[in-house]
């Protein structure tokens, strides 16, 4: 008999231990709702972090235990969901009143989604995220997971998700971002794919984000909040979530920061234009 995610999160609090725990128990993903014996390896860089049956990674898993636990935040509600990961759309369809997956290019990621896991009231569009044909306030909840650091113009994305996003709503705006750096790394010179790999750690991102990035969200309008995994689950590594990882969750406020930010703002446009002036060639580095 299978498990579901809430006999796994039961589980998973008995409170024994992690190490015991793992010859007798092995793992649980929540995405496809199955217990596993091992995490597969994503790259030499990037180990035991796939499921070996979904092929969910860490922050799908730790989304779809946010999605189950909370999903009363979902229920009746209009979704966005861009970039949809197939290893999740399952926990917010189940629930949500109406599911909206955008993609700027829906035909290259048509392998990627499981066709016989479509459901009725799923609609999948073309959109740029930068220039969204919805409405004002059309939606009550947007999910957008690993893509900002894909977007030249991240601001004007926050702005548009911003206003397609219902005042009282809240989007889910997972992004890779470095703790340690309190500017984000974005310069016009780290332009190759080898460049970016080695800056931004991945061949297609355009920025390493810093701690900054909540200023940014602020910037937009947006209150953000950090979700670790511990207010999630009791046990991180019973289902393969990364310590480090949090959940970066944002809510529309009524009133729109800008004031407060002016001087802040200000202040990160200063260090933003000294960390791309001209310097020690990155190129040789």
């Amino acid at each position: 008999m299978g498990w579901s995610i809430k006999k796994a999160l039961r589980h998973a609090s008995s409170g024994i231990n992690y190490g015991a725990a793992v010859l007798t128990r092995g793992f649980f993903c929540p995405c496809c709702q199955r217990k596993v014996s091992h995490w597969e390896d994503w790259s030499p860089s990037y180990r035991n972090v796939l499921c070996p049956r979904c092929g969910s990674h860490p922050r799908h898993r730790l989304m779809a235990l946010y999605f189950n636990r909370f999903a009363a935040t979902l229920r009746n509600s209009s979704v966005l969901h861009f970039a949809a990961e197939k290893s999740i759309r399952l926990q917010i369809i189940e629930v949500a009143k109406e599911y909206i997956t955008a993609d700027l290019r829906p035909q290259e990621r048509a392998s990627e989604i499981d066709r016989k896991v479509f459901f009725q009231n799923e609609l999948e569009v073309q959109a740029d995220i930068t220039d969204l044909q919805f409405p004002q306030q059309r939606f009550d909840v947007i999910v957008c997971s690993h893509v900002l650091e894909h977007v030249h113009d991240d601001a004007k994305a926050l702005r548009e998700i911003f206003r397609v996003l219902k005042y009282d709503g809240w989007a889910l705006l997972q992004t890779p971002f470095d703790k340690c750096r309190a500017i984000s790394l974005e310069r016009p010179d780290i332009d190759t794919p080898a460049l970016r790999l080695k800056y931004y750690q991945q061949e297609d991102h355009v920025r390493r984000y810093g701690r900054d990035i909540f200023t940014r969200f602020l910037a937009a309008g947006f209150l953000p909040a950090i979700i670790p995994p511990e207010s999630v689950c009791s046990d991180p590594k019973f289902f393969g979530l990364w310590p480090d990882e949090d959940l970066m969750i944002v809510r529309k406020i009524w009133t729109h920061p800008s004031s407060y930010l002016e001087e802040e703002s200000c202040a990160i446009r200063t260090a933003r234009a000294a960390a791309t002036a001209p310097g020690e060639a990155v190129r040789a580095a």
